[in-house]
């Protein structure tokens, strides 16, 4: 089970744009720039935004450090973040 990290998603007319940033160092997870395997969390993140058109998740190539992304979710730099459940227990959200 996967568990989106960051803002509580709510219902709008408009695409609700959600910024976000890939984890370095995890090619089998993050890897936006091979078209053939971009990482799981890249394809789930891209499905997101293709099937649901009220939102787009967009920094999927962008990278930084779990120390970085932390620091960003919590200081609203960052919207979302997908990762492993027991992840939420280390973000503290």
């Amino acid at each position: 089970m996967l568990a989106l990290l960051g803002l509580p998603m709510s219902a709008q007319s408009e695409a609700l744009m959600m910024k976000t940033l890939a984890q370095s160092g995890y090619e089998a997870k993050f890897n936006a720039q091979d078209a053939i395997y971009p990482g799981f969390m890249v394809e789930v993140m891209r499905a997101l935004s293709r099937d649901s058109p009220d939102i787009r998740i967009v920094g999927v190539d962008t990278y930084a450090s779990l120390p970085r992304i932390e620091t960003a979710l919590k200081s609203g730099r960052v919207d979302v973040f997908l990762a492993w459940p027991e992840r939420t227990t280390v973000i503290g959200i």
